[in-house]
């Protein structure tokens, strides 16, 4: 599941993802979404689209819209409320935030309940989401492979292994909120 906004760059990666979901015979959600402001007021909306999609259908593989899709996601476990790869836990940037799976839960509902709740108030995705587990006592979380979250360097192929590909956003807004964000206290 995912969401895209109107300009080229996203519209183009959402047909991609479209194509990549039939080819894999992988049923998805990929809604448009207008223009927010800019790409942290786009990223806020993300936790609010999920939980919609998890009222509608139960479990969500979330993938932002300029990520790849290679291989099926068979890594994913119900098991778990939330599951994506692993980041830097010691910075409040548990996971990385392009590819998630919630299993529709009561448990992942109450966190992204929370997450919409923590983005109303602060920007920064990785913070926001880490603000959420910490107010969800008792949800469970699992690693995704690293290969959910390839973010490929300019020169370097795709693994064998990998399922997922992280596309890096050319957004000025995002360019422009990341200098800021910098600047911000962690």
């Amino acid at each position: 599941m995912s969401f895209y906004t109107t300009d080229e760059y996203y519209s183009s990666n959402a047909k991609t993802l479209i194509e990549e979901c039939k080819n894999l015979h992988m049923d998805y959600i990929i809604v448009e979404k207008g223009y927010m402001g800019g790409w942290s007021e786009t990223v806020s909306i993300k936790p609010s689209v999920i939980l919609q999609a998890m009222k509608k259908v139960g479990p969500v593989l979330w993938l932002d819209c300029d990520n790849f899709l290679l291989k099926r996601p068979d890594a994913v476990s119900s098991e778990f409320d939330m599951m994506a790869a692993p980041k830097n836990p010691e910075k409040k940037r548990p996971f990385y935030m392009g590819c998630m799976y919630f299993n529709g839960s009561e448990k992942s509902m109450e966190l992204v309940s929370n997450w919409i709740n923590e983005a109303d108030t602060e920007k920064r995705e990785e913070i926001t989401f880490h603000n959420a587990l910490q107010a969800t006592p008792g949800v469970k979380t699992g690693n995704l492979p690293m290969t959910y979250m390839h973010v490929m360097t300019e020169g370097e192929i795709e693994q064998p292994d990998d399922v997922v590909l992280h596309g890096l956003s050319k957004s000025k807004s995002k360019d422009e909120f990341i200098k800021m964000s910098k600047l911000l206290p962690v």
